[in-house]
């Protein structure tokens, strides 16, 4: 990366980069490790151990990743700077729907949310969420399997 604002394709390499980490992480189920690339803004012990727990069980359940290969990038409203990178990864178990998070307003890519899809079910780590320092309209509220949707919905429903 240049100086000054990085480009969409230099975002894109460094996500790459940080889930191709990530991958080998997983596979030598180093979940600790992983868990400290989070984004530290949403760390505390509960977090965390929804991490461990949450990625123990997928290694568990899907064995060793073997691949990532990249459907999307979008830019998430609000701030931080922040990407949904969605793509499908290859475990032993195999093909997931994989949807990362990542927050770029540090000059590093900090995840803070997986979601993988694989045989309708779903799996959100961390399972629970709290909302991420955002300057978004509707505040945002944890959900079952790592969504998070406007606290508004839900006086609706």
């Amino acid at each position: 990366m240049g100086c000054g604002t990085p480009s969409v394709q230099d975002r894109q390499r460094l996500i790459l980069d940080r889930i191709s980490v990530l991958r080998d992480e997983f596979n030598g189920s180093r979940f600790e490790a992983i868990y400290q690339r989070t984004d530290p803004r949403w760390h505390d012990d509960l977090t965390r151990l929804h991490w461990l727990d949450g990625l123990g069980r997928l290694r568990t359940s899907a064995g060793l990743w073997r691949s990532f290969k990249m459907d999307s990038v979008m830019r998430l409203p609000g701030a931080p700077l922040s990407m949904l990178v969605s793509g499908s990864a290859l475990f032993d178990g195999g093909v997931y729907h994989l949807d990362s998070y990542w927050n770029l307003d540090r000059g590093v890519a900090d995840l803070y949310l997986l979601d993988f899809e694989h045989a309708g079910q779903q799996t959100g780590i961390p399972v629970t969420v709290k909302p991420p320092p955002r300057n978004l309209g509707d505040p945002l509220v944890p959900r079952p399997r790592g969504f998070l949707i406007p606290l508004r919905r839900l006086s609706a429903a």
